[in-house]
C-alpha cells in the first residue's frame, strides 16, 4: 500500500486499485484509443494522490502504453 495517503483508508485503496485494472483491462479489450487514454490519465492521478504504488503504475503503465496504445497489433482506434 502507498505511503503518506491520508485521504484514503486501505480498503478504499484496495477498491480503486481493483478498478484501475478492471479499466485498463476494459480499455483495451474494447479497442477504444481514447478510452485507453482516459485510464491511463486515471492511473496518473492515483499515482500522484498515493493511491497506488510505483509498482502498480509501472504494471499499468505497461499494459496500457506498451501493450497498447503504443502497440500497432493491440489495434486501438
Amino acid at each position: 500500500m502507498p505511503e503518506n495517503n491520508n485521504y484514503f483508508t486501505a480498503e478504499e485503496i484496495s477498491s480503486i486499485t481493483r478498478d484501475l485494472y478492471a479499466s485498463a483491462d476494459y480499455a483495451l479489450k474494447s479497442h477504444s484509443l481514447n478510452l485507453t487514454y482516459q485510464v491511463y490519465g486515471q492511473v496518473q492521478m492515483a499515482l500522484r494522490l498515493h493511491v497506488i504504488t510505483a509498482e502498480e503504475f509501472f504494471e499499468l503503465n505497461t499494459m496500457l502504453v506498451r501493450n497498447g496504445i503504443n502497440n500497432p497489433a493491440a489495434n486501438l482506434n
